[in-house]
């Protein structure tokens, strides 16, 4: 039995035009095949789906000539973006859902909507060519999976948000790399977000001045958290329960959202008494959080003296990747100051960036850190000299390949 080494991808060959031999026919129609069974299967957990996405989007850029990965990222994926902006703004995929969902035509998302049945046809043609309609006759289409997702808080909010937020300091990020002859950022206070905006003001500064934008800043970070898996199965956390003493706070939550991580936490352990879990976040944002009434809502920045003192467990959950290393030091700092040493734990639920084979999840949240904040998402290394720096020891990493994030679990040295 004889085997054949394929040519590497290249430019040229990629272009190359083929023709399939008689034989092959039926097996090149057996693989479009199987490739479409894919959507079939129910896969046993998160990793082995999150393998076969990358395996098919590495494949993707592997067929692709060069210029249609060009076509693609210029034109076709700016549209799609532009497409579904539309239709958030008109609220078409809420109104959809709550006009009974199922097939409709391009009238009656006119109807349903009044934006002009022209315009709507034009950009639902392109959804649809990207997959995110489904077309089941002329100007007649069902929601996908994606688009019912964007008819709810969060979901919707984020694609808006980013365009406002995010993309502008994506696209600015050269023109500001190039001014600072490419050095790698690292001042929060002169960072490209301030460059794009043309202020002073901080990433949180902008946000927090805007009840609304908070609002939607903490819908997005609950979809985002929600979608990461729960903490919970991730890490063991009876063993801070065994070792509690009732008398002083269990847990608590530091920058917590709204919530999401510690009403997990409690629903984990029910029956903990009334304001044995804190939550804390920003003065703003206090009002529109909603917990269970035995959660102690507390507005707290982490920048000030941490109020809480000798918790079984203090917890941040995606918080100091946006912070530079002088940053994040200052808030370890105050925490440690508020712990007790031998019986106190920090729980930090970040990215801890592999030094090879980082997914593109990881390396977009570093230079989103980057163009925002001149912050990073951190290898291990870098996570055990900053916690060292702020007085604290990695006790244990807990990271598996079904959870994008990981916990270290520390402690005072």
């Amino acid at each position: 039995m004889s085997s054949v080494v394929p040519a590497p991808l290249t430019a040229s060959n990629r272009n190359r035009s083929f023709h399939l031999q008689p034989d092959m026919t039926q097996n090149f129609t057996q693989v479009l095949a199987d490739i479409s069974r894919l959507r079939d299967v129910t896969f046993s957990n998160n990793e082995e789906r999150s393998q076969v996405r990358l395996a098919l989007w590495k494949l993707l850029t592997e067929i692709e000539s060069p210029w249609e990965t060009v076509h693609r990222l210029a034109w076709m994926e700016p549209a799609f973006v532009a497409a579904l902006k539309v239709c958030l703004d008109i609220d078409l995929f809420k109104k959809w859902t709550e006009d009974g969902g199922g097939p409709k035509s391009v009238v009656e998302l006119a109807r349903i909507t009044g934006a002009d049945e022209a315009l709507l046809g034009r950009v639902a043609r392109h959804l649809a060519a990207m997959f995110a309609l489904r077309e089941i006759s002329e100007d007649t289409y069902y929601l996908t999976p994606f688009t019912e997702s964007l008819a709810k808080p969060g979901a919707s909010d984020t694609i808006p948000f980013m365009i406002g937020s995010t993309w502008p300091a994506f696209l600015h990020l050269p023109q500001y790399l190039a001014d600072n002859s490419y050095q790698n950022p690292s001042d929060p206070k002169c960072s490209n977000w301030q460059a794009t905006k043309q202020s002073d003001q901080s990433y949180f500064e902008f946000i927090s001045s805007d009840p609304q934008r908070v609002q939607t800043f903490q819908n997005v970070m609950d979809a985002y958290n929600t979608a990461r898996g729960n903490w919970v199965d991730l890490y063991p956390t009876d063993r801070l329960v065994a070792n509690w003493n009732p008398d002083r706070p269990l847990l608590v939550d530091a920058g917590g959202g709204k919530g999401l991580d510690i009403m997990r936490f409690r629903e984990r352990h029910s029956g903990l008494p009334s304001g044995s879990l804190v939550l804390q976040e920003l003065e703003a944002a206090v009002p529109t959080i909603s917990v269970h009434e035995s959660i102690k809502v507390m507005g707290h920045n982490l920048f000030e003296e941490q109020p809480v003192k000798g918790a079984r467990a203090y917890y941040t959950h995606i918080v100091f990747h946006g912070w530079s290393d002088q940053e994040a030091v200052k808030v370890l700092k105050l925490l440690a100051a508020s712990m007790e040493k031998g019986y106190s734990t920090l729980l930090l639920h970040e990215k801890v960036v592999p030094t090879q084979g980082a997914t593109p999840d990881i390396t977009a949240g570093d230079l989103t850190m980057m163009a925002t904040f001149s912050a990073r998402e951190r290898t291990f290394r870098m996570w055990e000299e900053l916690l060292t720096l702020a007085g604290f020891k990695i006790v244990k990493l807990w990271s598996s390949p079904a959870f994008p994030e990981s916990i270290i679990e520390t402690q005072l040295l």
